[in-house]
């Protein structure tokens, strides 16, 4: 139990947990730092589909915080995750439900923005 708690991956989630529960109560630099912290340890543990959903929350944090240039720097770098991810799927059926998938979706919402 120790490990698991302990784990780098356990630390991550607390990160991007955090990240969520300050973007909630409108408080985008603490949002902000948190997820920058999850994006880092996504990509350091090379998770890109954490990476790119953590990458989507530090965009809504920035865009919380006043700055949508900044932000759509951000959901670019997501997005070009997800098509990287995409990218490794041969079913088209399969390939357009990971599209169209909720987290994709706000993806594509943000650098849309």
């Amino acid at each position: 139990l120790d490990r698991q708690i302990n784990s780098p991956i356990s630390t991550v989630c607390l990160h991007e947990g955090r990240g969520y529960v300050a973007l909630a109560q409108a408080n985008p630099d603490e949002a902000i730092d948190a997820f920058r912290q999850a994006v880092a340890g996504w990509k350091e543990l090379d998770r890109p589909y954490d990476q790119a959903r953590a990458l989507n929350g530090l965009g809504q944090a920035i865009t919380q915080a006043g700055d949508p240039a900044e932000a759509q720097i951000i959901f670019n770098q997501a997005w070009e995750i997800i098509k990287r991810l995409a990218a490794q799927l041969d079913d088209p059926k399969l390939k357009q439900a990971f599209l169209n998938s909720a987290l994709i979706k706000e993806i594509d919402e943000g650098k849309m923005a």
